[in-house]
């Protein structure tokens, strides 16, 4: 089987291992080579009809928050109401919902919220939020559920921060 490749300032564009002819429209087709078949996306065209694949680059994985030396910042902590909406149970939201108008705290994080995000960590002293999970946990308006899903994705407790 024929390999097939557009090249493009000496680098392989696009690979095709069937006849690009029948694949794709005539404009398209026309730009495609017969290429050894070994060669892929990224290669350099080194001569007549020789490639070489590009270096290998050595993989880095990414830092997570939280992760061993990963650092966390208040915008790693930020909670949307949407995202916090969405980690509460279906009968969660419904108390929450007859709680506005009704309860000092809720109705304080709703107004906060239309500021924008609302900064949760819970290990921060300087935080006016960080007791906010424990007194909705207190009030019966979040379960250990929904607050394990907070403090996972928005690494509440890790101590990494800074």
């Amino acid at each position: 089987m024929a390999t097939y490749a557009i090249v493009d300032n000496d680098v392989v564009t696009d690979v095709c291992h069937s006849d690009p002819t029948k694949l794709y429209h005539p404009d398209v087709a026309k730009h495609f080579v017969t290429v050894p078949d070994e060669v892929e996306t990224s290669w350099k065209k080194t001569g007549d009809n020789t490639f070489e694949a590009p270096p290998a680059r050595e993989y880095t994985p990414p830092t997570v928050p939280g992760s061993t030396g990963g650092k966390i910042s208040p915008a790693d902590q930020r909670v949307c109401k949407t995202e916090f909406m969405l980690a509460m149970t279906k009968d969660e939201r419904k108390v929450w919902r007859t709680k506005i108008g009704n309860d000092d705290l809720v109705d304080t994080l709703e107004e906060e919220w239309t500021l924008g995000d609302i900064w949760l960590a819970t290990n921060i002293a300087d935080n006016e939020f960080k007791d906010t999970i424990a007194d909705l946990k207190t009030k019966g308006l979040i379960g250990d559920a929904t607050i394990k899903k907070l403090k996972d994705k928005y690494f509440l407790d890790n101590p990494n921060y800074g």
